[in-house]
């Protein structure tokens, strides 16, 4: 019992330093989505109307960052 502790308990504080290195950095994520875009929580577009999220190191600190997109294509006719 004490060992599966110990192990989780590693794992854990290797999670938390890896995260910790992150803080000092920033990150920057652009998708192109095919069709119109009806939904996003981006921070803006670029220069070819792509989506942009930036975010810092600490957004990662020990938790998973999420954007969310969602775009609508016209079903092709046969």
């Amino acid at each position: 019992m004490i060992a599966r502790y110990e192990k989780q308990l590693d794992k854990v504080n290797r999670g938390y330093e890896i995260s910790s290195q992150l803080r000092g950095h920033a990150f920057e994520i652009h998708v192109c989505m095919p069709g119109e875009v009806v939904a996003h929580d981006a921070d803006k577009t670029d220069k070819e109307d792509c989506l942009v999220w930036e975010f810092s190191g600490e957004a990662l600190m020990d938790r998973p960052h999420t954007v969310r997109i969602s775009s609508k294509v016209p079903r092709s006719e046969k």
